[in-house]
């Protein structure tokens, strides 16, 4: 229901977006504007409407309870197991209390993130972090503001890129330019982000709770080492899985050793990086894919799996399209398995840790031979059994890329209203 209201607000509000006939460059305005609000934005420094500090500048003696002490990796939600003791934090911050309504920025190693402060609880920061006091501008609205292309690109300008990590000097934030609304037009932008953001959150609750049920179901659903049975069954499956080799069930290529000569069109060449839906924009002359795969063709059905760097990762081929593939990845052509459940297999607890087993840790990038890879043991069930599994897992991650397909909207729509609604 939450989700629904704020999917709601959402649409009602980009309903009284209006364009800009003109946009008066001396006045910055923006490119489209909310219905009711017509007044010219000023130009501003930072420095002008917030008090800025930094955190300190010392690693802290931590506590096991006390007041939270947060860093630029603790960003996203101010959440973090660190503490330092209340005294620590009187001694430090008596002239820099990050209070409610204040906004941390990453200013060192990342740039220029920003996240208001919602809670009334005492907070510690790290010199990673500058804290910026609002004075004459919203909260809500100068964390869009900072967030927005033009501010991104002054604190991107500003930045001590030779530094390193690198770094704003808190001097260079304050001068950073933005264009200031009236009050009550921050507040609207403020409200509608928040909004907006509050529903990427939702979102993106979701999805990681669809992976958990997928990574729970990996471990439940398949035998752990020894058994011949998993822990739960679906009703109707009785018989025990038997204990084989990947070797017996698939035969495994690798791919081209040879960087290749690309071209504008032709067979599509995949490597590591594209083995989450094996798209790409490589590809390789007909002529040379018939010169390299003759007897290692990359079939429907057949399965692709990361055998350099990213060890492990399986994907079905889906096309009967040809397909050229780089020696990142390994090739398995199913004989007596079926392939989704042979993906869901290499996906399963037991033999990601056989995987991991097996590789080459010392190696840079770190790999698996295909020998090792043929050696892994793992647990089949019968056919039925097998097409059940295998269905019922690519329901599940249908599922998932539909609700990562509905983030990736969100985000986009956050992104083009951030360079839109912002001078």
């Amino acid at each position: 229901m939450e989700k629904e209201k704020t999917s709601l607000f959402i649409k009602l509000a980009s309903t009284v977006i209006v364009k800009e006939s003109k946009m008066n460059e001396k006045e910055k305005q923006p490119e489209i504007r909310f219905c009711g609000f017509t007044d010219p934005w000023e130009q501003r420094k930072l420095g002008d409407v917030v008090e800025i500090f930094d955190g300190t500048h010392q690693t802290p003696q931590y506590t096991e309870s006390g007041v939270k002490f947060v860093s630029v990796e603790n960003i996203e939600n101010l959440q973090t197991e660190k503490y330092i003791s209340l005294e620590a934090y009187n001694k430090e911050y008596t002239k820099k209390r990050a209070n409610k309504g204040d906004v941390l920025m990453t200013r060192i190693g990342n740039i220029g993130t920003p996240r208001v402060i919602e809670s009334t609880e005492p907070l510690a920061y790290y010199v990673t972090l500058a804290l910026l006091k609002p004075q004459n501008i919203m909260s809500d609205f100068l964390a869009k503001t900072i967030e927005s292309p033009k501010v991104q690109s002054e604190l991107w300008r500003r930045t001590l890129h030779i530094a390193f990590p690198k770094k704003i000097n808190l001097g260079e934030i304050s001068e950073v330019i933005f264009s200031l609304p009236i009050h009550e037009e921050q507040v609207f932008l403020g409200s509608f982000f928040k909004c907006l953001e509050h529903l990427i959150t939702l979102q993106q609750r979701e999805l990681n709770s669809l992976k958990s049920i997928k990574k729970t179901l990996l471990s439940k659903l398949f035998p752990k080492n020894g058994k011949s049975f998993p822990e739960y069954r679906f009703q109707g499956f009785n018989d025990p899985w038997e204990q084989r080799k990947l070797g017996d069930v698939v035969e495994i290529f690798d791919g081209t050793h040879q960087t290749p000569q690309y071209t504008e069109s032709g067979v599509k060449f995949v490597s590591v990086e594209n083995i989450e839906n094996l798209q790409t924009e490589k590809y390789i002359s007909l002529e040379a894919y018939n010169k390299e795969y003759t007897k290692k063709r990359a079939n429907k059905g057949d399965v692709l799996m990361t055998r350099i760097g990213n060890i492990g990762t399986p994907r079905v081929i889906e096309s009967t399209e040809p397909l050229a593939y780089y020696v990142t990845l390994a090739l398995l052509k199913p004989q007596n398995i079926m392939s989704d459940f042979l993906a869901k297999t290499i996906e399963s607890p037991k033999v990601q840790s056989e995987l991991w087993r097996r590789t080459l840790h010392i190696a840079f990038p770190k790999k698996i031979n295909l020998g090792e890879i043929s050696e892994v043991i793992f647990s089949l069930p019968i056919h039925e059994e097998q097409v059940f599994l295998g269905s019922f897992f690519k329901c599940l991650e249908h599922l998932i890329t539909l609700q990562q397909r509905e983030l990736e909207i969100l985000k986009a729509m956050k992104k083009t209203w951030l360079k839109k609604l912002f001078p």
